[in-house]
């Protein structure tokens, strides 16, 4: 078991997004609340994901943010169809732009599963996913729950924490390029993720269980077929 014990103080570099449902019709698209700037940045005072201010994003990952796009639902009311259901979920996609050694940071709060795991890219159960070749297991100080990383993850560097309740949060670092140039430095990215989890691990079940989202963008014109030209 890998143990990694990482001070408050340090900066990252990443951070994208996943939404299960971009392309599945997950209902009305809804207008983000704040507005561009003139140059397409995002303004430091915009919340991304309701998770974190820009800001303090791109201090951890030392890049710009072009866009994101997340939705996010609480637990079924009624009698939920399967398992998976009783838990709520939260999708989020922040993408980085041309010429960043990333192309997007993934993010993933779905059940009990690790998701964009392995050669098929697929979800797989958390204590099924620590059996893999190359994954390690973690804990972080402060942190209920434990972890792994994955670093050789075919579809990018990959952490996920399951928390007490067997929750499972997936981060993930996405290339818009795949070569040596491209995917260096995996411990590092990996590290980032860590980083961004220390910010926004606890926020994220509070925002999942929270009023649903609609799937949502910002900027609000931004290409939400974009998913399609980077893996």
């Amino acid at each position: 078991m890998t143990r990694l014990n990482i001070p408050p103080s340090v900066r990252l570099t990443v951070l994208g997004v996943t939404l299960s449902c971009i392309f599945s019709g997950c209902g009305t698209i809804n207008k983000a609340d704040a507005r561009a700037s003139t140059t397409n940045a995002i303004k430091d005072e915009v919340s991304v994901c309701e998770l974190v201010d820009a800001r303090q994003m791109e201090e951890v990952t030392a890049s710009q943010l072009v866009s994101f796009v997340y939705d996010h639902t609480p637990t079924f009311d009624n009698e939920p169809p399967s398992e998976e259901d009783l838990f709520p979920t939260l999708h989020c996609r922040i993408y980085f732009p041309d010429g960043t050694a990333f192309s997007k940071i993934e993010i993933h709060y779905q059940g009990r599963t690790v998701v964009d795991f392995g050669e098929s890219v697929g979800t797989v159960a958390f204590d099924q996913a620590l059996l893999h070749e190359g994954v390690k297991e973690t804990t972080i100080e402060q942190k209920e729950g434990r972890g792994l990383i994955y670093e050789d993850n075919s579809s990018g560097p990959l952490f996920a924490w399951k928390y007490p309740d067997g929750h499972v949060l997936t981060m993930r670092v996405s290339y818009a390029v795949r070569d040596d140039e491209g995917n260096r430095d995996l411990r590092k990215n990996i590290q980032m993720l860590i980083s961004i989890f220390q910010l926004v691990g606890d926020r994220v079940p509070q925002v999942a269980s929270g009023p649903k989202r609609e799937l949502t963008f910002y900027p609000e014109d931004s290409d939400p077929l974009r998913d399609t030209k980077s893996p």
